[in-house]
């Protein structure tokens, strides 16, 4: 067994997590399409799109988890959106609604977020 076997994932940085959310909402209309049709298909291709837009060797296997842990922890702690688990974020992609408690985690992440969705859609 080689030592980076024994090591832990990397943390995801800042800049990995916005690429992450950008891209999901910059793809979200596919990742919808996909996920409506069949869940399961649905989050399997959000994951491959997103780990390849976050490169630095991001497995979709990690972007799942990176998705559920974003919503365990800034997304909503009560109402029905709360008992979807991350099904949501699939949905409708990483704004306030989905994930309202995200600047708790990364201050002014929501509105980078909605700054680099107003110069895409320029």
């Amino acid at each position: 067994m080689s030592s980076s076997d024994n090591q832990r994932p990397r943390k995801y940085t800042e800049e990995e997590i916005f690429t992450l959310l950008c891209s999901l909402n910059t793809h979200i209309d596919d990742i919808r399409k996909e996920f409506e049709a069949d869940k399961k298909s649905g989050v399997a291709y959000a994951s491959h799109v997103l780990s390849k837009a976050i490169g630095n060797d991001r497995t979709p296997a990690s972007v799942r988890a990176k998705i559920d842990h974003l919503w365990r922890e800034a997304g909503p702690s009560n109402g029905m959106d709360a008992k979807q688990h991350a099904d949501l974020i699939y949905l409708t992609g990483a704004w306030t609604r989905t994930l309202p408690s995200l600047d708790a985690l990364y201050p002014d992440m929501l509105e980078r977020i909605a700054s680099a969705s107003k110069s895409q859609n320029k």
